[in-house]
């Protein structure tokens, strides 16, 4: 390529590119190193990068410039490198930038120098930031601040979807409020709303770190466990539901409780996740009817340690679930 051809290509690069020579003086100095940087040409030109104008640092704030120069390895050992750094802008602040540096060789072979190809980054990280605060938003239960109904949905398809040759189960949970129905005629919406709030945070601290509790619908949430026994399961299945049991608001007065019941399966082979959401379903229903506050999971009552009535007035109408 014609040396008038590359300088009007290395000038209208959205790269910021400049050139030093063996002694790492800046020879040249292109429009989007000016724009990136907000240093011009006639800032730098002439000045050596080790003078630290853009004083180059990793992402824990050490200086690149004065040791492991990316610009000085090329030079001294031929080959050509990438890092990330955050130089500094002319108006004081970071810029995270994506750094090649290639050395440069003369007719001879001789390396003459070396050349520096900056990207920034903060477009990249921009949109980074805003993917995952619309992963919050459309993935999130803002009342509970727990995964939602799609969010529960996306982890049991990824769970179903991997290999099944490994000799670990998952467990799949439907937690359901006893007679919330009662509590929100009772008490109304807003004190409905807090039990919901309290009886999540409860379910969530009960949970292994691997596992994912997201709000399944109203006042039903499902627990995935994965790499779970059958022991390990009824174990966290049969806290999660003593833990709500000893929980308890405090409404006009008095202590306002609650009880969960739950249906589990645990599943060892290949099985569709609609046969075993139907399964878990069927055993939660079975749960409310044998007197609601237990864990059935599979086909077996699982301690269920019914402690009787909760006294409340807001059970004085029993709904179906």
């Amino acid at each position: 390529m014609p040396n008038d051809v590359l300088s009007i290509v290395l000038e209208n690069s959205f790269d910021g590119i400049y050139r030093v020579d063996r002694n790492r003086r800046i020879v040249s100095w292109n429009r989007a190193a000016e724009t990136l940087t907000g240093y011009s040409a006639d800032d730098v030109i002439g000045h050596c990068c080790a003078d630290n104008i853009l004083q180059h640092v990793d992402q824990d704030g050490q200086s690149i410039c004065s040791g492991g120069c990316p610009l000085a390895s090329a030079i001294a050992t031929g080959c050509m490198g990438e890092r990330r750094f955050f130089l500094h802008h002319k108006l004081g602040h970071r810029l995270p930038v994506m750094v090649r540096c290639a050395p440069l060789h003369d007719e001879s072979g001789a390396i003459v120098g070396a050349i520096e190809i900056f990207r920034s980054l903060a477009a990249e990280d921009t949109r980074l930031r805003e993917i995952e605060r619309l992963k919050e938003v459309t993935m999130t239960d803002h009342l509970t601040g727990i995964g939602n109904r799609r969010y529960g949905d996306i982890v049991l398809s990824n769970l179903f979807e991997n290999d099944w040759t490994r000799p670990t189960a998952i467990g799949v949970a439907l937690v359901d409020i006893d007679n919330f129905k009662s509590v929100n005629d009772t008490y109304g919406h807003a004190v409905g709303d807090r039990l919901l709030q309290l009886v999540a945070k409860t379910l969530r601290t009960t949970l292994r770190p691997r596992d994912v509790l997201s709000r399944w619908g109203g006042e039903e949430f499902l627990a995935a466990l994965p790499a779970i026994s059958a022991e390990a399961l009824d174990a966290v299945l049969e806290r999660m539901r003593v833990l709500v049991e000893s929980t308890w608001l405090d409404v006009e007065g008095m202590r306002l409780r609650v009880t969960i019941s739950v249906g589990a399966v645990l599943v060892f082979a290949n099985e569709p996740l609609e046969t075993v959401l139907g399964r878990a379903d069927a055993l939660l229903y079975r749960a409310k009817e044998e007197g609601r506050n237990r864990v059935l999971v599979d086909s077996a009552s699982v301690s269920p340690k019914i402690s009787g009535p909760i006294p409340l007035s807001a059970q004085r109408s029993v709904p179906s679930r």
